[in-house]
């Protein structure tokens, strides 16, 4: 037993003198804590009292199940199957990229920039469904698309919908092709995350996300990089109404070009913004 005893309490330290190396405290504690309210039910509040909760044998083989899962670079998110995004707990496996903290601030930009009025919003390449149902959520009475062009991605966006009770519309479509989505030219706002990562970036990535995360969802050939942006950009000067946005999360090496990019096709109100770690990492243009 990779425990001394029984005591919850015991699970930090373990897992610390374990994983030490590969992950920060903080990340260990949050890592421990979602896994001790998935397993045992518990609440945040009563992590509190953790010396007196005891773990069965049954517990202590999921937590050290765990640990050797964590140890051969697994996410934890894929373990646990749940991955939380903008107050959401969405269902998360290898069928979807798993959401990201940067991709909660595009959200934030949305939602900041739309207060009233009901909109129309399609979220091309919608993976795990994050996007739109953080924006269903916040936004009721909006319609909301969830596009892409993996069925397994769709089944997984489709659950997160039904588990949540948020209606959202999940449509198989081809983000490179968005002209040939007919319900594209009644959203008013387009949303993306598209893949752009650069294949020459996979040696500096680490082996959690290569082993385990779609390729498909991550990477642009290094000879254009702009793939995705460019036939989004494309696609929306033909189908966004007047005055319709799209949103985008982007590559921070890259933000300038992307901006030129849509300046060179008259959007209007082209704006780069930076992420909370100082990076340009979010676009919004206006048609």
């Amino acid at each position: 037993m990779f425990l001394s005893t029984n005591r919850a309490s015991e699970l930090f330290p373990a897992f610390q003198k374990e994983l030490g190396e590969s992950f920060n405290e903080r990340e260990i504690r949050l890592m421990i804590r979602l896994a001790l309210e998935k397993r045992l039910g518990l609440e945040r509040g009563q992590l509190l009292f953790l010396n007196e909760c005891r773990l069965s044998e049954s517990d202590i083989n999921f937590f050290e199940n765990l640990l050797g899962r964590l140890q051969k670079g697994e996410p934890y998110q894929y373990i646990l199957g749940e991955a939380h995004f903008y107050g959401l707990t969405l269902s998360s496996d290898q069928r979807a990229l798993i959401p990201r903290p940067e991709t909660e601030e595009l959200v934030a930009w949305i939602l900041e920039e739309q207060k009233e009025g009901k909109h129309t919003l399609i979220d091309w390449g919608t993976g795990s469904g994050c996007i739109a149902l953080a924006i269903k959520a916040e936004r009721p009475e909006w319609k909301v698309y969830a596009a892409d062009l993996s069925e397994e991605s769709l089944e997984l966006a489709a659950h997160n919908g039904s588990k949540l009770d948020l209606d959202i519309q999940v449509l198989k479509a081809d983000i490179l092709n968005p002209d040939q989505t007919e319900v594209a030219s009644s959203c008013d706002i387009w949303v993306s995350n598209p893949p752009y990562i650069p294949l020459k970036d996979r040696e500096h990535m680490n082996s959690n996300v290569l082993d385990y995360e779609p390729s498909m969802a991550l990477f642009v050939p290094d000879e254009d990089p702009l793939k995705y942006y460019r036939n989004l950009a494309e696609g929306a000067v033909k189908m966004l109404p007047d005055t319709g946005k799209i949103y985008l999360e982007v590559h921070e090496e890259y933000g300038a070009e992307v901006e030129q990019l849509f300046l060179s096709l008259k959007f209007r109100e082209v704006s780069l913004r930076q992420d909370l770690q100082g990076k340009n990492r979010m676009l919004r243009a206006v048609k």
